[in-house]
C-alpha cells in the first residue's frame, strides 16, 4: 500500500478489528490517529500512534475534546 505519510483517523482503533487497522495502517507508514470511546489500554499501544478517547456519534464531543485540541492533529 502507498500511505507513507498519509493521515488516517481510525475510530473504534482501541480493540478487535479496529485495533489491526491500527496496527497494519502504521505498518505500512501512515500517521494514524486511533479515536475510541473505550481508553486504548498501555500495553496494547503502538509507538507513533495517538490514541485518543473520545466519542465520534458526538460531534460536540470530539470538536470540544480536549485532547484533539492539545494534540493540533491538522487533517489539510
Amino acid at each position: 500500500m502507498k500511505l507513507k505519510g498519509k493521515k488516517i483517523i481510525v475510530t473504534g482503533g482501541a480493540r478487535g478489528m479496529g485495533a489491526s487497522a491500527v496496527k497494519i495502517l502504521k505498518q505500512e507508514g501512515a500517521v494514524v490517529v486511533s479515536i475510541d470511546v473505550t481508553p486504548t489500554p498501555e500495553n496494547k499501544k503502538i509507538d507513533g500512534v495517538i490514541y485518543l478517547q473520545g466519542n465520534v456519534a458526538d460531534k460536540d464531543n470530539i470538536i470540544n475534546n480536549e485532547s484533539v485540541s492539545e494534540k493540533e492533529i491538522k487533517i489539510k
